[in-house]
């Protein structure tokens, strides 16, 4: 057993009234057997810096519970008033328990999975109820924006927002899996701040900061930043020369977010938000966990790109260096954390945008918003694909991305009507340069593209909800959006072009393809919501959303789009038994997924292809169930999930020409079970020796994951589930130690530990083993703990 295997092995171990008490008994039921809304605890000791004080619309009742106001809706309201799944994180909550990227708000928001991307952990990939590639959209201040720059600005928010289910209606962006949304506090009109430093292991240090002053009666500005540093995960413990010999997947960013806030009357306020992220790192690491041997006779095919028939002598010897198979019997000696690999990759990455929201009310019943926004990122990625000394898969990317886009929203108010109507464009444009080396040197070295992609999206909008009775509310809206996506590219494998000249699309003189698409659809939505009792809401909706289609550079060149159409039926309660307050939410879904958009990998003329294919249908049903309870000085919140997302029809492509019917395959990054518990327990202590003390813990739990849609039928395994790209079920526990206002001092301590069981999973898996010869693993964080300490005034 290799030490990484065993590693793995080791941590494996009335008519109103009746039905408002038959509606409490069910909730209660589905929340003791899942025992949250991921409950937002409350600091007596912190600032309004993560409040929003703008006035909430349709609250029913007094309750128990924070509210955390949200704006699923374009609107200010408390997250238990709207009729649509959504899992709310309190930017209280998110410094309570250290939070500082999404890789670990995963672990407590249901059906939210999050892999590594390209780049490792530096960049993510996300999934909601099992629906992913741009099926999740990240906005920033109401702005859409790329997730390399938003995944570790989680500092100083005031909140998180989660929403469930297709989103095109109400937000510029096509979505089919859902809206994630960050909220930045807004600047109050108080002298405030805070000022917050961190150690831990593994030679951790990092902090945060944050100041906010009224300029003028009028005019209130806010600067708030954050900085984080962490020696590389992967320790290099071997003598094999190399460039620069660090470890590897390291973290050093540092980010700052300025924000005016001018209202010089009443009904009219301009929000100008600017920020800027910084990461110069090292990449998280992919281990090599298994390679494909060599045959007695190999082909052509596999001499060119087989490490193992590529890398051995005489080839190897001549340039000093161990066989393929050698390298890897090295490297599964060593531990998950461990390589005798010096290849050095880099992450590189450097963003800065800005966002202006403009809110005038003509009257107390329309209101005009305006919300601008405009962000820059430039990235460089080295990266090692194949975890070893080899040229296997080396490539090194470089690209500009800019994003402009202005929304124009009329919000009216009208006696039992709310409606909003507006008007989106957005402009995105890519520019990438990609150096690609592979199984060098032969044909395949190298490979040189540069791409140019630019996305025009255009839509106009409506939604209403009207209040039928004091109870019962309808709801319809609908959008219409145009799209537009251009693409050039030039591709030159082994110095000569790699498109065929036969491709109508491609210039074959300066071996450049040019093509553009259009794509016109319509998404809307419908619901309806009753209160049965005040504090208890039950709702049903049906959606529809699509990502647009696209162009490929290898025949077929245009993809079409992919469509959703989702029902949604929920409770959302609160009440009190015996005196306790419960809140509990329950939903079940089930969405129709047709033309999924998936990205095939295969060889032509021994060179490898990437293009999309649509998929023909899949199935995404299940049900989430979130609760809270206080007892006393104990707080828990729980949520659980069961989640069944397989394809119905499923007719692929695995290479040109070689077709597989993976009907029945689960989706990827879908588990079928999640589940997490948080126990919090403020411990009574004298005022004049902390204001708040307070111990937490929380378990999450993961079932089985793919990494990849090729995975319980596909026919090269034999119908067996492929390890290489599976993770097995797992838990996670952390834990945290916090006292607030110590001696009277203004003072805070926290302690930390995550993971505490040291469990090794998977954030990420690569199965090349037909291909390129071998398979990784990107492992997710170990053990990790510090302290930190901080100072409000």
């Amino acid at each position: 057993m290799t030490a990484t295997n065993a590693y793995i092995a080791s941590n494996d171990r009335s008519a109103r009234l009746g039905a408002a008490m038959m509606v409490k008994t069910v909730l209660l039921g589905c929340s003791i057997m899942m025992s949250g809304n991921l409950f937002a605890q409350s600091n007596e000791n912190s600032t309004t810096a993560t409040e929003d004080t703008r006035p909430l619309e349709g609250k029913t009742a007094a309750s128990d519970f924070e509210d955390i106001v949200v704006t699923a809706r374009r609107r200010s309201e408390a997250a238990q008033d709207v009729p649509v799944t959504i899992s709310a994180v309190s930017g209280e909550e998110l410094k309570s328990r250290q939070i500082t990227d999404f890789s670990e708000v995963q672990f407590l928001v249901p059906t939210l999975r999050v892999s590594a991307g390209t780049s490792g952990r530096q960049s993510a990939n996300f999934s909601l109820r099992g629906l992913r590639s741009n099926g999740v959209v990240l906005y920033f201040n109401e702005v859409p924006v790329s997730s390399d720059a938003a995944n570790r600005a989680l500092y100083d928010l005031q909140n998180i927002q989660v929403l469930k289910g297709p989103q095109g209606t109400l937000f510029g962006t096509n979505t089919t899996a859902g809206a994630i949304l960050i909220q930045p506090a807004r600047p109050t009109h108080q002298t405030e701040g805070f000022v917050e430093l961190q150690a831990g292991n593994r030679d951790m240090i990092g902090g945060q900061a944050m100041f906010n002053v009224p300029l003028t009666d009028s005019l209130s500005l806010r600067a708030a930043g954050q900085f984080k540093k962490r020696a590389g995960l992967t320790k290099y413990v071997s003598n094999i020369p190399g460039p620069t010999l660090r470890n590897q997947d390291s973290e050093d960013y540092s980010s700052f977010r300025i924000s005016l806030l001018f209202d010089p009357v009443e009904g009219f306020e301009n929000l100008l938000t600017i920020d800027r992220f910084y990461a110069d790192e090292e990449p998280s690491y992919k281990k090599i966990t298994a390679i494909s041997p060599c045959p007695d006779t190999p082909s052509i095919g596999q001499l060119l790109t087989l490490g193992a028939c590529k890398y051995r002598p005489p080839l190897t010897t001549t340039l000093g260096l161990p066989s393929f198979e050698q390298f890897f019997a090295t490297e599964s000696k060593l531990g998950p954390f461990e390589t005798a690999n010096p290849y050095q990759g880099r992450s590189l990455t450097d963003s800065w945008g800005a966002t202006n929201i403009t809110s005038f009310a003509l009257n107390d019943q329309i209101t005009i918003k305006n919300i601008f926004g405009y962000w820059h990122l430039k990235a460089n990625r080295t990266s090692d694909g194949d975890g070893t000394i080899f040229d296997s898969l080396q490539s090194n990317y470089i690209s500009k991305t800019r994003h402009v886009s202005n929304e124009v929203q009329v919000q009216a108010d009208i006696s039992r009507l709310k409606l909003i109507v507006g008007a989106y464009y957005s402009n995105d444009r890519v520019d990438g340069g990609n150096f690609f080396r592979s199984a060098a040197p032969g044909p395949l070295d190298p490979i040189v593209r540069d791409t140019t992609n630019i996305d025009e999206n255009k839509a106009i909008f409506a939604q209403a909800t009207y209040a039928v009775t004091d109870r019962l509310n309808v709801t319809a809206g609908a959008r219409y959006t145009w799209q537009t996506k251009d693409v050039r590219s030039v591709d030159f494998t082994g110095g000569r072009c790699s498109f065929p000249a036969t491709n109508p699309a491609v210039d074959i003189v300066t071996c450049t393809f040019r093509a553009s698409v259009e794509f016109r659809e319509p998404s809307w939505t419908f619901g309806l919501d009753y209160n049965v009792a005040p504090n208890i809401l039950v709702y049903g909706t049906a959606r529809r959303g699509f990502n647009g289609g696209g162009v490929n550079t290898t025949p077929p060149v245009p993809y079409d789009t992919e469509k959703l159409d989702d029902i949604e039926i929920g409770a959302k309660s609160e009440f009190r038994l015996g005196g306790v307050p419960i809140r509990a939410n329950i939903s079940a879904f089930r969405s129709k997924y047709s033309g999924i958009q998936r990205r095939i990998t295969a060889f032509v003329d021994n060179v490898p292809a990437a293009y999309i294919r649509n998929a023909s249908a899949a199935k995404v049903q299940g049900i989430e169930i979130q609760g809270d309870i206080h007892l006393g000085q104990l707080d828990f919140s729980a949520s659980g999930t069961y989640l069944d997302a397989k394809y119905t029809n499923f007719q692929t492509e695995l290479a040109p020409g070689q077709f597989a019917d993976l009907t029945a395959n689960a989706l990827a990054q879908a588990p079928k079970y999640t589940g997490s518990v948080t126990a919090a327990y403020h411990v009574p202590i004298d005022a004049k020796v902390a204001e708040r003390l307070t111990a937490s813990v929380t378990w999450s739990y993961q079932s089985v994951i793919y990494f990849e849609d090729f995975n319980q039928l596909d026919a090269t395994l034999n119908n067996r589930i492929d390890p290489f790209n599976t993770q097995s079920a797992f838990s996670i526990w952390n834990a945290q130690l916090s006292a607030s206002n110590v001696l009277g001092t203004g003072f805070g301590v926290q302690a930390f530990i995550k993971n505490i069981a040291n469990k090794l999973y998977a954030v990420s898996k690569s199965n090349a083993l037909g291909s390129f010869g071998f398979a990784t693993s990107i492992w997710g964080e170990p053990r990790t703990y510090g302290v930190a300490i901080n100072y409000r005034f």
